[in-house]
């Protein structure tokens, strides 16, 4: 993602941090207020009790709630190159008819196989990339993968880098995520 994307998303924590510190400040005020008894004796007489709930999120959550937005304004040409293996396919006609029109999964060696399926961590949908260019691909990107290929992993992290890129920077949670995940 360019800096103005970056740059947007840390102001937005700030500013989303700022409103949790400020509504946390008014419960604990509502809190001490709850001690009086006036207070106590009005909220007797009219029914009236306040339920106001104290917000405990960490950085790291907070981040999560706001990056979203943010995904569509990263151009292809602003992502840092970081794929998730979503996994190798072969095309529905491989198979008996009885499969249905999908394509199947299938092991990464599989002589069926016809394509990989890629994500980019920043966003964009799915690619596919033919079996004959994968090696191509694994070799000029960043490509980390999971046990289970899950587009459930994906997201989580993709959480993780956006959560890494706005603590530290870019580049740093990049390190990160292939520190932490397998690389093809």
């Amino acid at each position: 993602m360019n800096q103005e994307t970056l740059n947007g998303l840390r102001d937005e924590f700030k500013k989303k941090k700022a409103e949790i510190k400020e509504h946390n400040k008014k419960v604990i005020r509502v809190r001490e207020l709850m001690n009086d008894p006036a207070v106590k004796e009005y909220i007797e007489l009219t029914g009236n009790n306040p339920q106001i709930e104290y917000i405990n999120l960490n950085s790291i959550e907070i981040i999560n709630d706001i990056y979203r937005p943010f995904l569509t304004t990263i151009k292809p040409s602003e992502r840092n190159n970081i794929y998730f293996y979503l996994g190798t396919y072969s095309f529905y006609y491989h198979y008996d008819i009885s499969e249905g029109g999908i394509d199947k999964k299938v092991a990464k060696d599989d002589k069926l196989a016809d394509y990989n399926l890629y994500w980019n961590i920043e966003g964009g949908v799915p690619i596919r990339i033919p079996i004959d260019n994968s090696k191509e691909f694994e070799k000029n990107n960043v490509v980390i993968c999971t046990y289970y290929h899950s587009a459930k992993d994906y997201y989580f992290i993709q959480k993780e880098f956006f959560a890494n890129a706005v603590v530290y920077n870019q580049v740093k949670a990049k390190k990160l995520l292939i520190k932490k995940y397998h690389k093809l």
